[in-house]
């Protein structure tokens, strides 16, 4: 599609909660063109067609509708969703890296625009706390973790529906495990091991206070040469070896990690709401602690089967095929 204006009209037309849709380059089919620049151009068009504009906005408004639908019945909280909302314009900033246009806000109720403008600005702060370089320390003052982790929360509770929030917060959460006294010493950047140990660290961090065996697994994968607070079970006993030959499970425990702070994220994150808004959310979160302990020990349990013990290798003196022995020649004309 060369419109730009048509493309990012139908883009907002189809693209949903769950149903993600792309736009793609004419000439390379299997090229996703970025929203950012398809915004871009799009702008440049409204100059030479003005209708443009127009069609845009209404339809970025009913795009950021739809993002903004309850996750529960709207008679819970009195027909308004804040929280909603603001989900609704931290979509739109992860997916396009731009502000909300005026002209869209402009469309929606203004108690409604408010909250969505609110939700983009905060996004954005936790995007570019993502990027800014270093971390807070142990001796960082507890404000600063507060809005440090505040960010991370914005961008865990978007990952599961958004996945351009999982980079971002992974990075947060990364400065954040280095704040924690008690926590993994890093690898060097360098090292062969330091995507394993890194991932191995955030599991670390996740599942600490629900699944403390599995945290101090990880936490011996993460940091070898440390020592854990209490040694795990014996069925976790062989977990940090296994791991350490098995990257691929890792990654695997840390998407179930990972939906657990997600989880975790939405339920602080409505603490103000109605008990019967909380329950789901608060049933969400066992139901995560329950499929990553069961995870776990479905790993721990492989990792503690025994292994064929490989036959070693014996020296075997060489043989040879038997000659038939050879009778004794007597000289010619020897009689007995």
């Amino acid at each position: 599609m060369t419109d730009p204006v048509e493309a990012l009209v139908q883009w907002a037309g189809l693209d949903r909660p769950g149903l993600r849709y792309d736009v793609r380059f004419d000439s390379s089919p299997g090229l996703e063109r970025p929203l950012q620049n398809l915004l871009w151009d799009a702008a440049r068009r409204h100059r030479e067609y003005p209708g443009g504009e127009a069609r845009v906005n209404e339809a970025v408004a009913e795009w950021l509708r739809h993002q903004a639908r309850p996750l529960f019945p709207t008679e819970l909280v009195g027909g308004f969703d804040p929280l909603a909302l603001q989900r609704a314009g931290g979509a739109w900033v992860l997916r396009t890296q731009t502000s909300v246009p005026s002209g869209a806000l402009a469309r929606l109720l203004p108690e409604a625009g408010e909250q969505v403008r609110h939700g983009a600005r905060e996004m954005g702060d936790a995007l570019d706390a993502a990027i800014t370089r270093g971390g807070p320390g142990p001796r960082l003052r507890e404000t600063a973790l507060r809005e440090l982790r505040g960010h991370w929360q914005k961008l865990a509770g978007a990952a599961p529906v958004v996945p351009e929030a999982t980079a971002p917060a992974r990075q947060i959460l990364d400065r954040l495990i280095t704040s924690e006294p008690d926590a993994p010493n890093p690898p060097m950047r360098d090292a062969p091991d330091a995507g394993l140990r890194t991932d191995a660290a955030r599991i670390w961090w996740l599942a600490r206070e629900h699944q403390s065996d599995l945290a101090q697994a990880l936490r011996c994968v993460a940091d070898p040469s440390g020592t854990a607070s209490h040694p795990p079970r014996p069925l976790f006993a062989s977990l940090p070896d296994y791991l350490k030959q098995h990257p691929p499970t890792v990654s695997n425990l840390l998407h179930c990690a990972e939906a657990l702070g997600s989880r975790i994220a939405l339920l602080d994150e409505h603490a103000s709401y109605p008990d019967d808004v909380r329950r789901r959310f608060s049933q969400a979160v066992d139901a995560a602690v329950l499929t990553l302990g069961v995870q776990s020990a479905a790993v721990a349990a492989e990792a503690a089967l025994p292994r064929p013990a490989a036959v070693p290798a014996t020296a075997r003196p060489q043989t040879h095929p038997q000659q038939p022995q050879q009778q004794p020649q007597r000289p010619s004309g020897q009689t007995r």
